[in-house]
């Protein structure tokens, strides 16, 4: 199965039109991008230089007409709960400064602009991803990507409603590797339920979760990569995301920044 690069272009994460509706394309781009020097290609980003988190919804919605229901960022320090707080908003842009260098966690859960403002509004979502970012004084390849770092906790859950938790960090994935990972839907295990890989070059590995919604998948490629799966709830599709980068042979070598 080959998924169309025009639709990915070179975001980190991105939702086609219609997301929110029942009829969305099986398998769509990640919910959000990461505007900044060489991340899309690496997501390395450069410590004290703010970035963008890009909606790549339709027109008309921007942040402020979302339900930002969870936004977590851990890092290689502390673990930080910043929801629409601490961020910048610029329209369809969010802007975030990575102080510290090191290895990051961004996960965000987010719903329909009808579920703010509600007591529960931190469970009224339909779209959970999780994003694994390095951050240093470098940019590129120089910004951590194929460095071993220190790992902020990427095989913990973070307690999305919809959630894909790596049982070994995607940091330290080569070619050759192989990711185990567990699938929970509404916070519990997913089992025996379609889930798939998306490689860089827009092929699909979908495998099937066991008794216990864990899966295994096989790293081939270098670059950008996307766990993902996708069920139905309340007659609602429901999505759940891992965005990762693994290095190619030449920078998968090197000691701790």
């Amino acid at each position: 199965m080959k998924i169309d690069t025009a639709l990915v272009l070179v975001t980190v994460l991105g939702v086609a039109k219609g997301a929110w509706a029942s009829d969305a394309a099986p398998i769509s781009p990640p919910l959000i991008r990461v505007e900044a020097e060489a991340a899309e290609d690496t997501l390395a980003v450069t410590t004290g230089r703010p970035i963008s988190f890009a909606l790549a919804l339709p027109e008309a919605i921007t942040w402020s007409e979302v339900n930002i229901g969870s936004w977590l960022i851990r890092g290689p320090s502390r673990q930080e709960s910043i929801g629409a707080k601490g961020l910048t908003a610029r329209g369809r842009r969010l802007e975030y400064t990575f102080q510290e260098s090191g290895a990051y966690l961004v996960a965000l859960s987010v719903g329909p602009a009808t579920a703010k403002n509600q007591s529960d509004s931190w469970q009224r979502v339909d779209h959970c991803t999780k994003l694994c970012v390095r951050a240093n004084a470098g940019t590129g390849e120089a910004a951590g990507a194929g460095r071993v770092l220190k790992d902020p906790g990427m095989t913990a859950k973070v307690g999305q409603r919809f959630e894909i938790v790596p049982l070994v960090s995607p940091l330290d994935l080569h070619v050759g590797s192989w990711l185990p990972v567990r699938a929970f839907f509404d916070f519990d295990k997913l089992v025996d339920a379609p889930i798939i890989a998306v490689r860089p070059d827009g092929s699909t590995d979908a495998q099937t979760t066991d008794a216990v919604g864990a899966a295994n998948f096989s790293i081939t490629q270098a670059g950008r990569w996307m766990i993902r799966f996708e069920k139905k709830l309340d007659g609602e599709t429901r999505v759940s995301e891992l965005v990762f980068h693994v290095p190619a042979a030449d920078n998968a070598k090197g000691g701790n920044p």
